[in-house]
């Protein structure tokens, strides 16, 4: 008998139920899915301003997860990439405009289809980013962010995340979050840990995320550019090409 081809080990530490999705296509992929989510999802109670709104804007499928009434669900939504504009679908929404990933394609998406000075009503987190709503601003449109969820940090004792990873060295890190870098960043500084990690490919979904790691983890760091599990599935086959 031949001896079994060890598929490469790929931490996924998004929150959950992201983390079990991506986990699936990877083992889809040939490889090895360890989830260690590092954040949990916490709805926010939020209640909608008054007045009709233009058009709804989403950077995150974890904002659509509240329930919304149908004035808002017949608006048209601008999701920032494909999973974003899949949630939008489930959550009920008909017309849905997707950008390629990233902050800066959406608001360009936005600037070159809603109508000038449109009234715009963005679900976030409490937790994000402040260029797409201040590039829309001044881009003379009314932005009003309403906050649906938290991303709240997943405490772990050494023994517990020693489980989740096991024994064998880690070959990849999946960070979509500038706060799961931080997060990261102080489980990778425990001595116990550092020899699984010390050959992995850090894979973050941009530059702000990468540059949330410390110095000393930027050796072998993989930035997609885009926010989409599309980029994220390529990086990685072209990081383990003829591996699994």
């Amino acid at each position: 008998k031949g001896l079994a081809v060890r598929r490469p080990r790929v931490l996924v530490t998004r929150p959950e139920p992201g983390a079990r999705r991506t986990a699936e296509r990877l083992s889809l992929a040939g490889l090895e899915p360890v989830i260690l989510p590092l954040t949990r999802i916490a709805p926010i109670s939020f209640s909608l301003p008054g007045g009709g709104f233009d058009a709804a804007l989403v950077t995150s499928a974890q904002a659509l997860n509240a329930s919304l009434p149908e004035t808002i669900r017949r608006l048209p939504l601008y999701a920032v990439g494909g999973v974003t504009a899949e949630s939008a679908g489930t959550a009920g929404f008909a017309d849905i405009r997707m950008a390629d990933g990233s902050a800066g394609s959406l608001a360009a998406l936005v600037q070159k289809s809603a109508k000038r000075r449109a009234r715009l009503i963005y679900f976030c987190g409490k937790v994000r980013r402040p260029e797409l709503e201040a590039s829309l601003a001044e881009a003379g449109f009314d932005v009003t962010a309403v906050e649906t969820y938290d991303a709240v940090p997943i405490l772990y004792a050494q023994s517990a995340i020693a489980n989740h990873i096991g024994q064998e060295p880690l070959d990849a890190v999946i960070l979509m979050s500038a706060q799961s870098a931080g997060l990261f960043s102080a489980i990778a500084a425990a001595p116990e840990f550092a020899p699984r990690l010390s050959n992995a490919s850090l894979v973050c979904f941009s530059g702000r995320i990468s540059d949330a790691l410390p110095e000393n983890l930027r050796a072998n760091l993989f930035v997609i550019g885009k926010a989409t599990e599309e980029a994220l599935m390529e990086c990685l086959a072209q990081r383990f090409r003829g591996e699994a």
